[in-house]
């Protein structure tokens, strides 16, 4: 589906925003998706930690592959800023308190949030965006670390 297409685009741009409190290493999970009107669909994720760099990739069950790769701008207080490895540009901001984090981010197709905490060796992520062109939609999934 190309609305699909939108929906992974916020996803990744707010995938693993918060990853300098969360422990390196190479996490796989399974998520879902729903939008207000009824769809509903599927995907399993991946994300490699490394510091404060991240790489993400989605396989929705269209068989749809997205892959994107950022880095976590984290300041002594707590708040952060995404920035987009590819153009080098902000794409979103969060902080973080004892175990959670959130981030907001405004994409050129509309706005999205996410809470992402990590529990032992998973991490946790429910989000949702309101895209131009696809509509109000949520997800959530868990990973867990593989490597």
């Amino acid at each position: 589906m190309k609305c699909m297409g939108l929906f992974v685009f916020a996803l990744f741009s707010a995938t693993s925003f918060a990853i300098a409190p969360f422990s390196d290493g190479s996490y796989e999970g399974k998520g879902y998706w729903k939008d207000v009107k009824g769809g509903k669909g599927t995907y399993t994720a991946s994300i490699t930690i490394n510091g404060a760099e991240f790489t993400s990739k989605l396989v929705l069950d269209s068989g749809e592959v997205i892959e994107e790769a950022g880095e976590v701008k984290m300041e002594d207080t707590g708040f952060y800023t995404i920035v987009d490895k590819r153009t080098g540009l902000p794409t979103a901001k969060g902080y973080c308190g004892s175990v959670w984090c959130h981030t907001v981010g405004k994409t050129q197709d509309g706005v999205f949030e996410e809470t992402m905490a990590q529990k032992g060796d998973q991490i946790f992520r429910l989000g949702s965006s309101k895209m131009v062109k696809v509509g109000h939609f949520m997800w959530e999934d868990a990973l867990n670390k593989v490597r």
